[in-house]
């Protein structure tokens, strides 16, 4: 891989992404059915951004798995490789994405918003 290349990587299953996870690109406590992973990652300065979907037995398994995160470390996080990242995080802070109220969630290498739906956007601290 090349100096500032940004690779993108879409998996269907956690099972499918194990290679990623091993490598840390994708956080080790996500469920087993963790479905639709989409990470893209920056060797250079070390940040991952990704999202993925959890089952409602999901939802309560990786919230069991994480603590609760202050606004303080969401709005800390690095910049996004991908500007629209840093627009969600924005609105999501705001609580004024798609209408929807997001749980901020963390583990000690990421911030998590956890929607309503079970759609979970994170990024690397």
């Amino acid at each position: 891989m090349k100096a500032g290349e940004t690779p993108s990587y879409t998996f269907i299953s956690y099972l499918d992404a194990q290679d990623i996870v091993t490598r840390g690109w994708i956080p080790e406590n996500l469920p087993e059915d963790t479905t639709n992973i989409y990470v893209t990652y920056n060797l250079d300065n070390n940040v991952v951004n990704g999202s993925f979907n959890l089952t409602q037995s999901g939802v309560a398994v990786f919230t069991e798995r994480t603590t609760t995160a202050m606004a303080k470390d969401f709005n800390n996080i690095p910049k996004a490789i991908d500007p629209e990242w840093d627009v969600y995080r924005e609105m999501i802070y705001n609580q004024k994405a798609q209408g929807r109220e997001y749980q901020l969630l963390q583990s000690q290498e990421y911030v998590f918003a956890l929607s309503d739906t079970g759609h979970v956007l994170f990024w690397s601290k």
